[in-house]
């Protein structure tokens, strides 16, 4: 008795041990670490560091921990997934909207950037800070600017109002800017900048708000535009997938249709819907694929049952040569039988 329950539990471990290996079969990776965001420091680029004991959730369940270097493997269902949650006690997320971008798994690594919620808070005051006091030297010097060319007649009063109206105007522009730009510039990571950032960022290192923000929305019209596209993307991917499924269920149906032809002797029939169903398996699949093998076959059995001995052949040697190149080994051998017990008719005939 004990050894029977025994035998019982042996079978269950090992029944749950292939179910386990055929999910993780059917699943991806992606591996990627955790750091913190390069910086730049008196003109010089330090380097983020690597965070370890990074919790990393995926919509779906999936969870893991970055390891000593930061690093981490994902396994997720589908090729294309969404982070869930990104956590480590005292670090926030730099991305806002890395919880809500579609990722797709790829040999690159998933770089994800934390800081402390602390350091990313002082980082946008004294931003904030320094922004305040570029803005308030240069309006200071193009006011000093206009009032030497009034004094030189360069400028004539009327003149001189306008233009110092509209210092005054990009001033407070200027100003109104500032939370905004400092809060973008805070989540610049040095380690890995686009050329777009590294404009975006001279600009506001430079005071020069009005220029990035006239540059974010440029960026935020052409994201509109990609996000648009990959939209697009996604739908014809989808009817693509759609009408592919509809083509196979297609071929599948002048198939069968094929077989009750054959079945009840109406050899025609069959042939006609037997080609129909080869067309579209070769356009579904190319001539490498089994299932136009099958094709092949049962196009030759229609002709062998016809009597048509020499056509009958020629398909079998297209199937027989399809299987051997897919390695269907049974229908092999299936092929080759009847195309033995063909050429032995042949040969009595001939003897006859």
């Amino acid at each position: 008795m004990f050894r029977i329950k025994n035998m019982k539990t042996k079978v269950i471990i090992m029944v749950l041990a292939l179910l386990s290996s055929a999910v993780a079969f059917g699943q991806h990776t992606q591996t990627g670490y955790v750091k913190t965001k390069g910086r730049l420091i008196d003109g010089k680029v330090v380097a983020g560091k690597r965070l370890s004991g990074v919790a990393v959730i995926t919509k779906g369940g999936n969870a893991v921990v970055s390891d000593a270097n930061g690093q981490f493997t994902l396994r997720v269902p589908d090729k294309k997934f969404y982070l869930q949650h990104v956590k480590r006690d005292g670090y926030t997320l730099v991305d806002s909207v890395a919880l809500t971008r579609q990722y797709v798994c790829s040999s690159t690594p998933l770089v994800i950037v934390m800081e402390t919620v602390e350091e990313q808070n002082k980082e946008k005051l004294t931003i904030e800070l320094n922004l305040r006091r570029t803005i308030q030297r240069q309006s200071e010097k193009k006011e000093d600017e206009l009032g030497a060319l009034k004094s030189q007649n360069k400028l004539t009063k009327k003149e001189y109002e306008e233009a110092l109206l509209e210092l005054y105007a990009e001033h407070d522009r200027s100003l109104s800017l500032i939370k905004d730009m400092a809060e973008r510039y805070s989540k610049a990571d040095y380690d890995q900048m686009s050329e777009f950032e590294r404009q975006f960022n001279g600009y506001v290192l430079n005071g020069e708000l009005e220029k990035a923000d006239s540059l974010l929305n440029t960026r935020g019209d052409i994201d509109s535009l990609i996000i648009s596209l990959h939209h697009t993307e996604d739908l014809i991917a989808r009817e693509r997938e759609e009408l592919m499924e509809h083509q196979v269920s297609l071929a599948k149906s002048r198939e069968c249709i094929g077989l009750n032809y054959y079945k009840s002797g109406d050899y025609s029939k069959a042939l006609e819907f037997y080609k129909e169903a080869l067309e579209m398996r070769l356009y579904l699949y190319g001539e490498t694929h089994p299932d136009v093998a099958r094709c092949y076959k049962n196009i030759g059995d229609v002709y062998k049952s016809l009597g048509d001995d020499v056509k009958a052949l020629e398909y079998f040697q297209k199937a027989l040569d399809l299987y051997k190149y897919c390695e269907v080994h049974e229908e092999v051998k299936v092929v080759e039988q009847t195309m033995d017990e063909i050429q032995t008719k042949q040969i009595k005939y001939q003897k006859q």
